[in-house]
């Protein structure tokens, strides 16, 4: 009885493993395996990597630079951001500014300044030039305080990501992040969540497994955007076979137990 469940669970286990096809795991199938490519590379069409545009209730750390070295800024409205900044800058004192519904952000000495739709680059210079007509050849950095990507499912580190000090993140960034995608991960059905406002959700999809990855509309990631890898289906008979081998244990551990206390008897 024992070899015969043995057997069942070893053949199990091999028609498990069969059901995975090595063709399911390599990304960007569709370059060729050829000599050309190796000394030559292959050329292929894809977005250009972009910048995030601010939106209402982002966080912007700005700072004025004077020639001294001093910010012409004193903190203002300081608040703490949920997700914890990693980085060199994480400890710097910051002054931190929430755009508004309406889009705009209160700078001391300068006023309203609408943001929203801009690039960190052109918040720079809009601040900037309102900033020379009161100093001289101040120097402004700006930087998005809440970029954070969440990412979820078959991945082997899955969490939250702030992203510091860029003003660009790809799902392919994202992904090298969170440590790339474990072998039970879906890799051609990729899931993008991305919050509209409003109560409103965008899903998009993408394929790891061709290149057309850079093509799509959602190559570059946005503040706040969720991506989940969903299991394949060995991942997901792989767990139910953990449950099934420990249910088989656990019965044959009673068996034994019932046939001891009946030769004792």
């Amino acid at each position: 009885m024992k070899i015969s469940l043995t057997c069942l669970m070893l053949a199990f286990v091999i028609c498990l493993i069969g059901c995975t096809s090595y063709k399911k795991i390599p990304y960007f199938q569709n370059i060729p395996d050829s000599s050309y490519v190796y000394h030559n590379g292959e050329t292929i069409d894809g977005v250009n990597k972009e910048s995030i545009t601010i939106k209402p209730d982002d966080i912007l750390a700005i700072k004025i630079l004077l020639k001294d070295g001093s910010d012409a800024l004193m903190p203002q409205n300081t608040i703490n951001p949920t997700p914890t900044p990693i980085g060199n800058n994480a400890n710097q004192s910051k002054n931190i500014y929430r755009v508004n519904e309406a889009g705009f952000i209160q700078i001391p000495i300068i006023g309203n300044v609408e943001v929203t739709n801009l690039t960190l680059s052109e918040i720079r210079k809009k601040i900037g030039d309102l900033a020379m007509i009161t100093m001289k050849n101040p120097i402004v950095q700006v930087e998005l305080d809440n970029f954070t990507i969440t990412v979820l499912g078959e991945v082997n580190k899955p969490g939250t990501y702030t992203i510091v000090n860029k003003d660009k993140c790809t799902i392919v960034d994202v992904l090298g992040l969170a440590g790339d995608l474990n072998i039970g991960g879906k890799r051609n059905n990729i899931m993008l969540i991305r919050d509209l406002g409003n109560g409103k959700k965008k899903i998009g999809r993408f394929n790891l497994q061709s290149t057309d990855i850079f093509n799509s509309p959602f190559y570059n990631l946005q503040q706040n955007d969720v991506v989940y890898i969903e299991p394949t289906k060995f991942r997901a008979s792989a767990e139910s076979f953990q449950k099934i081998s420990f249910v088989a244990g656990f019965a044959a551990i009673l068996s034994v137990l019932v046939s001891v206390i009946a030769l004792s008897k």
